[in-house]
């Protein structure tokens, strides 16, 4: 069982309503009453089964890996420096209390690393709006880049992967503010389920592609995955492969949004010198890491920083946008 057994449950029940015990008020029938309390006697056991092995897992994890785990505080970062930073997104979640509890008592990171609740969301995005934070394309963030025209704060929001809970939570919020993001599109994978979460469709990204605030990227075709722990973009992969795998994803991005993607964000961060330069030939106009750090007139665009976004970092980052 994966460690994103976990995450199937938790999106599963991401809008299935709170669920409670009732009395017997004359409305249920007492064999109703029974079903209903062994469904949810089952549901949570099975939850309790799933984060025990996603814990077990993760223990797994740490100790065969011996990369350091990522530092998602980003307080030596954000200092007096100006710049402007590009934020990651990935799943935006709506607080259940199944998603609080696993989240809460389960010991797997990527709960935290890669999961926003909607609240905290919801509260970022008014944040950002409320207090006039210029928030940018990257098309206009690589226009600045490339002109060394980085002058004071602002922001980028990116997604990666797409996933349902961007187009069913996300997105209305970011209609709501009127806010520009860019969504990085695993091409062919598009309507699965990957790593636990299940894909948005082509139809729902195209929707929201054609929101002129929204600008689509490539997020590899077929190459967003780890072989022993290690992305598969770090590990010995040939030129040709991720050659072919670049030009597929061209071509279904080609195929589904009628025009070319220009921007290509690497999976997991994981950067491939040899897709670099294969990407950078084929006129590829940014490409965005998970490198921590703040884009200044020194940053090149084929190596954009971007900062993931967790409840616990998003004081320092607010702190930071605002100190004069």
């Amino acid at each position: 069982m994966g460690r994103c057994d976990l995450f199937i449950i938790l999106y599963a029940f991401n809008t299935y309503d709170s669920i409670s015990v009732y009395p017997n008020k004359g409305g249920l029938e007492a064999d109703e009453i029974q079903e209903k309390n062994v469904i949810l006697l089952v549901m949570f056991l099975i939850i309790g089964f799933l984060v025990i092995m996603s814990t077990r897992e993760t223990e797994e994890y740490v100790k065969e890996s011996k990369k350091e785990q990522p530092d998602f505080a980003y307080e030596s970062l954000l200092q007096d420096n100006d710049g402007i930073i590009v934020l990651c997104y990935h799943r935006v979640l709506k607080d259940t209390p199944i998603t609080s509890f696993a989240s809460t008592i389960s010991q797997n990171s990527q709960l935290d690393e890669y999961n926003v609740f909607l609240e905290d969301f919801e509260k970022q995005m008014e944040f950002l709006k409320e207090n006039h934070i210029s928030v940018l394309t990257s098309e206009q963030l690589i226009s600045k880049i490339n002109k060394k025209e980085v002058i004071g704060k602002a922001v980028v929001i990116t997604f990666d992967d797409i996933d349902k809970s961007l187009t069913e939570n996300a997105y209305p919020v970011m209609k709501e503010f009127d806010l520009p993001f860019t969504q990085f599109i695993i091409t062919g994978k598009v309507g699965q389920t990957i790593d636990g979460s299940q894909m948005s469709s082509w139809k729902e990204i195209k929707e929201m592609d054609e929101n002129p605030l929204v600008i689509s990227g490539l997020h590899t075709n077929d190459l967003h995955y780890q072989e022993n722990l290690e992305p598969v973009l770090s590990t010995n992969i040939s030129k040709k492969v991720v050659q072919k795998d670049y030009l597929k994803s061209q071509k279904t991005f080609q195929e589904e949004l009628n025009k070319k993607g220009n921007v290509f964000a690497y999976p997991y961060g994981a950067q491939n010198k040899d897709l670099e330069n294969y990407m950078l030939k084929d006129g590829i106009s940014g490409i965005f890491t998970l490198s921590p750090g703040v884009v200044t007139n020194e940053t090149k665009y084929s190596n954009i920083p971007r900062l993931i976004v967790t409840k616990e970092n998003w004081k320092t980052i607010e702190h930071w946008l605002v100190k004069k």
